[in-house]
């Protein structure tokens, strides 16, 4: 608590010394006795100990949960409004990029939260590019600040921007879905390196942190907009905020090992050994 209460001090340039808030967080874990430059307590050892304990029991138990539980806890199927939102998110992606700088700095728009899918499952456990939640803003963000890592040339001549991502750390596979914001095309493509590309956006989701405690403190009921409210804000027509039925479409997928992974496209999958 005490080195991560530290970073964030170091990040906002707090004028606070270690000294005061090592005072600061005493009040709130009698556990940190210590001032800065002496041992930790006996209490001290005794509490960090017991929390390395649980964390080590946790993620135990994490790996051996099976995969339906694994994917349910990263990266739960979208439904109802969420699947909607999701929907008109990808299909107007290239809008999004392309109107940016209008809707970046309104908090309401950039923290619309989407369900993307970043989770990777093998047998025994799971891990993502990042973790949810997932903001539009980020996800662009992060695209338009790291064009080496997620964006392709456009046919158009221009650049198209990634908007949705995956793949797998074992291989280093790593599959975009990009836009254009100059001609509106979608195009896909796939690359290698998904550890570098897993990095870059767990970097710009931690650069949120500050502006995110900014806003529970300034505004402990904020709620963000709805897609279709920012697509409105952006001038998008209302006929094409309404979504035709969506086919369905079950997929299978060879994971490894034997492995096989059918995929339902309006919500569900089972693993199992072919």
């Amino acid at each position: 608590m005490a080195s991560a209460f530290l970073r964030c001090a170091s990040q906002t340039n707090l004028p606070a010394s270690r000294l005061q808030i090592i005072k600061i967080i005493r009040t709130f874990d009698p556990c940190i006795k210590s001032a800065p430059g002496e041992p930790p307590t006996e209490q001290a050892r005794s509490h960090g100990g017991k929390a390395m304990r649980i964390v080590q029991s946790k993620k135990s138990v994490a790996m051996s949960q099976d995969f339906f539980k694994t994917r349910s806890s990263i990266n739960a199927v979208p439904r109802g409004e969420e699947r909607t939102a999701l929907r008109l998110y990808l299909k107007h992606a290239d809008t999004l990029l392309r109107c940016y700088d209008k809707w970046k700095d309104i908090d309401r728009f950039y923290f619309i939260p989407v369900r993307l899918n970043m989770a990777y499952f093998c047998a025994g456990g799971s891990t993502a590019v990042a973790f949810p939640p997932y903001f539009i803003g980020t996800i662009l963000r992060n695209s338009l600040e790291h064009p080496d890592l997620f964006s392709v040339p456009c046919d158009c001549g221009q650049t198209a921007y990634a908007y949705a991502y995956n793949g797998s750390p074992l291989s280093g596979r790593f599959d975009l879905s990009c836009a254009c914001p100059h001609c509106a095309a979608h195009k896909g493509i796939t690359h290698r390196g998904w550890w570098v590309r897993s990095k870059a956006l767990r970097g710009s989701q931690k650069s949120e942190a500050l502006r995110i405690a900014k806003i529970r403190l300034l505004h402990p009921r904020f709620e963000p907009a709805t897609i279709q409210e920012i697509l409105r804000f952006l001038g998008v027509p209302e006929e094409d905020l309404i979504l035709p039925p969506e086919e369905r479409k079950i997929t299978r997928a060879h994971v490894g090992d034997g492995w096989v992974l059918i995929s339902d496209s309006i919500g569900g999958s089972v693993l199992y050994k072919g």
